[in-house]
């Protein structure tokens, strides 16, 4: 999952996402711990094999091509009851929702760290083991400064009080078109508007899209934000 932090200030804005050149590295050089490493190869295998058996069942339902993303949003771990939001045509994302809700138990041995991951309809090729992964870049950093800084002055009394030092977190699912398709907050805070004021500026950015093995992919990005001054 890729990182872009921006801290709003009070009454400044420093910005620190990557503007220059995609960043690649080789996806074997990952720098998560073994055992993190481990649970994300399980979650990925887990997601995969879902997502293998949607597309069959959409097949066997006389979808030949089934396209889109379908994102999944654990509430209960133990039930395994979700939310489905599906990017695709309706009838299909009707047919991938019937589907998920019958397999509520299976949805509760998802071993993921975060509750929500997505499944893509229409997977392209796997890439070689020794693949390079080239990060997403976002295109319109100096916009978002301006919007975050707008809703800042706009809402400053947000920024005068204990929340002032609350950082949240956004995680934006980029689809390989470059779009923010889906975002959450990691931790809600403790005001709803400014909490939707976030979410609706996350969802308006635009990023290249991130590759692997020079192929545009879905990736999640994580943009953290501390509001008001330290």
């Amino acid at each position: 999952m890729k990182k872009i932090g921006f801290l709003l200030m009070a009454g400044a804005l420093l910005a620190a996402a990557p503007a220059e050149a995609q960043r690649c590295i080789p996806v074997r050089a990952s720098r998560e711990r073994p055992a993190e490493r481990a649970r994300t190869e399980a979650a990925k295998a887990w997601r995969e094999a879902l997502q293998a058996e949607v597309i069959d069942s959409l097949r066997a339902a006389g979808y030949a091509e089934p396209e889109g993303l379908v994102v999944v949003d654990v509430r209960d771990r133990r039930t395994g009851e979700a939310e489905v939001q599906t990017f695709s045509a309706p009838v299909q994302g009707e047919a991938v929702r019937a589907l998920l809700r019958r397999r509520e138990a299976h949805l509760a041995t998802w071993p993921g760290r975060e509750s929500t991951f997505y499944l893509r309809m229409d997977p392209g090729p796997a890439a070689a083991p020794d693949a390079v992964e080239c990060e997403p870049r976002l295109l319109n950093i100096e916009q978002l400064r301006r919007d975050l800084m707008e809703f800042a002055q706009r809402e400053s009394r947000f920024f005068n009080s204990a929340r002032s030092r609350e950082r949240v977190h956004v995680r934006m699912l980029v689809d390989r078109g470059g779009e923010v398709v889906f975002a959450v907050l990691g931790r809600r805070g403790s005001e709803p508007l400014v909490d939707r004021a976030i979410l609706d500026i996350a969802r308006r950015q635009a990023f290249t899209p991130a590759t692997l093995g020079g192929v545009p992919i879905d990736v999640w990005v994580v943009l953290p934000i501390q509001l008001g001054a330290r």
